[in-house]
């Protein structure tokens, strides 16, 4: 039971927002398998963070550049190169797998630098540079000339943001794919909440101090998950700042559309580098390796996201077709090769039981690529549920969700474990929950009191194959209507019964309510699961439904649903600082509330006899 979670180790901050490897730019080259890399320029700390990781990296910048990433050692295989006599490379002829040219492509073309770069690259290397700008952009022909002549090809990107890391990235000739890709949004904004946060913390450290203050004597997070504030200021604030970033993003993507001078592009440079490429020779490798022939399939990569957990997606498209075929996720990181290759095993074993059939994405090639794992999925056609959603009571996807997770539960339960061994599980996330967050004695004590109450009962523990992360944020609607649970790397082939479904349920009434114009996640909890909301009625039915067709009596499904809170909460202290947790943990924050106010009328009717 659970034989995944149990097996990790939650410590707060290990997947902290920001702490991610940049150069996402690399996942475009034709291998990724690389011994030496050359940086024109010093790049990034997230970009070299990545680089490193691949190779051994050279750096030609001068000291006051250099001075943000020393020392360099910490690194590893890191160190700075300078020109000698005549303006040559202190590196031998056909050395170097990668140039990274990390200002504007003007630079390398001053002097004899770019003959120098030639005489290093190895045959089949590469070359990243960028065109920013109206200027390099009406220059361009003659500058792409001049590396297709002197590097065998070039290859032009559109890119997005504006600045900072490469998060969308699509061959300039595709331009089907860019307008699939401006439709959905799968750019990101140059502006955004984090970088205003970051901007205003260098400008007036003291302010900073002060609100980090003014946090500790109000309690929790701004959004009010610490207490049930109705309104004030502070929503009112929020709401307008995300107003103004999503009007910014609109006008960005306008410029994407209609100013192609004025936005950025990405050079790639070498005897490999085609004008119109197909996707990258390793993801071909692995397609066939499975019998898929992906010459000549159009393609771009997104590659979003704040965590060092979040995968890189190829959208891959057949020719003239107008939806992709294939979605490949890739990992930036080998520490998390298990989640991916989990969501591989996952999807496998419910296409051997039939369930989702002709639904579900199915794997349709997976493997390895310099360490890093890789699945390619079938696409499915659907639409983000929360842009179907009526977020009403008599919602049609809300009961089809419902629904299929109930179904889910039914098919894949097996009689796996007894209450004891149940209990014995977990007690052993209790005790890891125990070590990371502060909990009153009493609430403590209910909480034992709970597990305790399942050990004693007879009977045996269906066990399922749980999603793990079933928000409505991972939900597809197909044209039928339809939903399709993505994105199982969470996935427990011996996971607990009812936990999905109040996941769902919770992101379902919090969404919701954000929808109404309420944006306090904790009053919208209570709301509805613990006084009688609009949607409580359907939250009861719900429960009951799944205990009775999955024979799990009350007391057993009340203890499980505050273990589900308990369970989430271990999973969130990963995303937050120590000394964090227990002021934002918000499922820590939930847990305390349904404890504290367990006499609610609509707790008591999920937990009734």
């Amino acid at each position: 039971m659970l034989e995944r979670t149990l097996a990790t180790s939650f410590k707060a901050g290990t997947n902290l927002r920001g702490d991610v490897a940049g150069a996402n730019w690399l996942y475009l080259l034709p291998s990724l398998e690389l011994e030496s890399i050359l940086c024109v320029g010093a790049p990034s700390s997230a970009s070299l963070r990545a680089l490193a990781r691949l190779g051994a990296v050279q750096i030609l910048a001068d000291e006051r550049a250099l001075a943000p990433l020393t020392p360099l050692e910490r690194w590893g295989a890191v160190a700075p190169v300078n020109l000698g006599a005549g303006g040559a490379l202190p590196l031998p002829d056909s050395s170097v797998d990668l140039v990274f040219v990390t200002g504007g492509v003007g630079a390398l073309l001053s002097g004899d630098l770019l003959g120098e770069v030639c005489r290093v690259l190895r045959p089949d290397g590469s070359l990243w540079a960028e065109l920013r700008g109206p200027r390099a952009w009406l220059r361009r022909r003659a500058v792409l000339a001049r590396l297709q002549a002197s590097l065998g090809g070039v290859t032009l990107y559109w890119l997005s943001p504006l600045d900072g890391e490469v998060h969308t990235a699509v061959p300039l000739q595709q331009g089907a794919v860019m307008r699939y890709y401006l439709a959905r949004r799968l750019y990101s904004p140059t502006l955004t909440l984090q970088r205003l946060k970051r901007a205003r913390s260098r400008r007036s450290p003291a302010d900073g101090a002060s609100s980090a203050s003014e946090s500790a004597r109000t309690g929790p997070s701004a959004d009010g998950d610490g207490a049930l504030p109705g309104g004030g200021p502070v929503p009112r604030v929020r709401r307008a700042v995300f107003g103004l970033l999503d009007q910014t993003a609109r006008v960005e993507g306008m410029l994407y559309r209609h100013a192609r001078a004025a936005v950025r592009h990405g050079v790639l440079a070498g005897h490999l580098a085609v004008e119109n490429p197909s996707p990258p020779a390793y993801v071909r490798r692995l397609a066939e390796a499975r019998g898929i022939d992906l010459a000549g399939f159009r393609w771009g990569l997104w590659a979003a996201g704040a965590y060092s957990s979040r995968k890189l997606l190829f959208y891959l498209f057949a020719p003239q077709q107008s939806a992709p075929a294939y979605l490949v996720k890739m990992v930036r990181d080998p520490a998390f090769n298990d989640r991916l290759e989990n969501e591989w095993r996952a999807l496998e074993r419910l296409a051997a039981l039939g369930v989702g059939e002709g639904i579900l994405p199915g794997v349709a090639f997976a493997g390895w690529h310099a360490g890093l794992a890789l699945v390619g999925e079938t696409m499915v056609d659907g639409r983000p549920f929360r842009d179907v959603a009526r977020w009403t009571g008599d919602d049609p996807v809300l009961h089809a969700g419902i629904e299929w997770l109930t179904a889910l539960g039914v098919r894949t339960a097996e009689p796996g474990a007894s209450l004891a061994q149940a209990a014995a599980a977990l007690d052993r996330l209790f005790a890891q929950f125990r070590a990371i967050y502060r909990l009153d004695p009493a609430h403590e004590r209910f909480l034992s009191e709970q597990i305790d109450t399942l050990r004693g009962q007879s009977g045996e523990f269906p066990l399922v194959l749980q999603h793990g992360d079933p928000g409505t944020w991972n939900v597809l609607v197909t044209p039928g209507g339809q939903p399709v649970f993505l994105d199982w790397e969470s996935a427990e082939p011996d996971g607990v019964p009812l936990w999905d479904l109040l996941h769902f349920l919770r992101s379902y009434v919090v969404s919701a309510a954000r929808a109404a114009g309420q944006h306090n996640r904790l009053a919208a909890f209570a709301g509805q699961f613990i006084d009688q909301g609009s949607l409580s009625g359907v939250l009861v039915q719900a429960m009951r439904a799944y205990r009775d067709r999955l024979g799990l009596v009350a007391p057993v499904a009340e203890a499980l649903f505050y273990t589900c809170w308990m369970h989430r909460a271990l999973k969130q202290a990963t995303l937050l600082p120590p000394e964090r947790v227990d002021r934002d943990g918000h499922y820590a924050n939930l847990l305390r509330l349904c404890i504290q106010r367990r006499a609610g009328p609509t707790l008591q009717q999920f937990f009734e006899m």
